[in-house]
């Protein structure tokens, strides 16, 4: 997926770098050597990577477990799927000050077509429904802190994302940061466009690729 010349991940990668990170691990399988030899050849300023390789799919639960050597104690994940413009630091030092064990972003301002999925009460979060239902009040905007600890936890082999949540939940350990900002899905070509319409408007670091 290209955007105004640049593969998606560079967005993201340029991102991150404006949020003081300086290492990424890229969970990678299909088309994984191409990633590999563009970032090579195109090197995003500040970043270092590291890479993980899946040879079957493995799903994003799957994929951490595969990677659990290479995780910190803490670490950020996001979704290869979607751009959530945010602060970083701001839900950081919620975390730390709140002592919180596992932190998902969401957001009061959705895009239309996200899916409510989030039950909360206070910021606690109650209940995951990953098909969405009408009793949720918040959408999971593709942004977590998690501790390394609770993808050890799990077994190896393919797992999607959300089998991580029903241990948090029943714990209270799963804590909801919301932002005002709204996420980019770009899932579908007319998505993909409007992320690629807002870049310049919305992100200045568009200007200086």
């Amino acid at each position: 997926m290209v955007v105004r010349g640049q593969p998606f991940l560079h967005w993201q990668l340029r991102y991150l770098q404006t949020q003081g990170v300086r290492e990424v691990l890229l969970c990678l399988s299909y088309l994984a050597p191409v990633v590999q030899e563009y970032f090579k050849q195109h090197p995003v300023p500040g970043i270092k990577l590291h890479y993980s390789i899946e040879v079957e799919p493995l799903g994003t639960g799957g994929a951490l477990r595969l990677a659990l050597g290479q995780l910190p104690q803490n670490f950020w994940l996001l979704n290869g799927d979607s751009f959530f413009p945010v602060k970083m630091a701001e839900m950081h030092h919620g975390a730390i000050i709140n002592n919180s064990f596992a932190v998902i972003a969401t957001t009061a301002n959705p895009p239309a077509s996200a899916r409510l999925n989030l039950k909360l009460q206070g910021r606690v979060v109650t209940d995951y429904i990953k098909t969405g239902d009408q009793t949720c009040s918040h959408v999971d905007a593709g942004l977590y802190w998690l501790p390394r600890q609770v993808i050890a936890e799990m077994p190896e082999g393919p797992f999607d994302l959300g089998a991580l949540w029903p241990r948090l939940i029943s714990t209270h350990s799963l804590i909801a940061h919301e932002f005002t900002e709204s996420f980019f899905d770009i899932g579908t070509p007319e998505r993909l466009q409007v992320f690629s319409e807002r870049l310049i408007d919305v992100f200045p670091l568009a200007h200086n690729s």
